[in-house]
């Protein structure tokens, strides 16, 4: 009889300790990973991140020259655009959409202010529009920070290549 009470608890024991191997689950124990798993209380080295990659896809310079024969400036480059058009391709698509966007910045070349009324409209592969007008007041010799066009639908679109057709369109006005 003992020697069956001592069997006992040797089997007890045991089924004890694979009780509580058997516990450890594997997998994703980091909550800001994409496979997060709350019953996981051992990392097993297969968690997935998001990840981003920035691409420049290109940039454009444009220089605006004053075409108003009465004007002081005439003829004279007054102004210059300066275009970059970035994409961001994320890992997965729990991360977030690929979108593209497109940063302008004008810089002031002369040495009195001038402000900028003008619209932004992007033809062909990039089908993007700034319907509102922008109004930028720049000091002199000043550049602006850079405005922001987010074309997250067109991100396929391209600003530089023969297709792409820009237009901003507006009016200077002297200080």
């Amino acid at each position: 009889m003992k020697y069956l009470s001592s069997c006992f608890k040797l089997v007890v024991f045991i089924l004890i300790i694979l009780s509580f191997n058997s516990c450890k689950q594997k997998g994703c124990n980091d909550k800001s990973a994409l496979n997060y798993s709350i019953a996981a209380n051992e990392n097993d080295g297969s968690c997935i991140y998001c990840t981003t990659t920035i691409s420049q896809n290109g940039t454009n310079t444009v220089y605006l020259i004053d075409p108003n024969t009465s004007s002081v400036y005439y003829n004279d480059t007054v102004a210059i655009f300066y275009l970059t058009q970035t994409t961001f391709f994320h890992n997965f698509h729990e991360c977030g959409n690929d979108s593209t966007y497109l940063y302008l910045r004008i810089k002031n070349l002369l040495n009195q202010g001038e402000n900028f009324f003008f619209n932004f409209d992007g033809f062909s592969l990039c089908g993007f529009v700034r319907t509102s007008t922008t109004y930028v007041t720049l000091s002199p010799n000043q550049i602006t920070d850079e405005i922001l066009f987010d074309t997250e639908k067109y991100s396929q679109c391209s600003i530089t290549g023969s297709s792409p057709m820009i237009i901003i369109s507006g009016r200077i006005n002297y200080q």
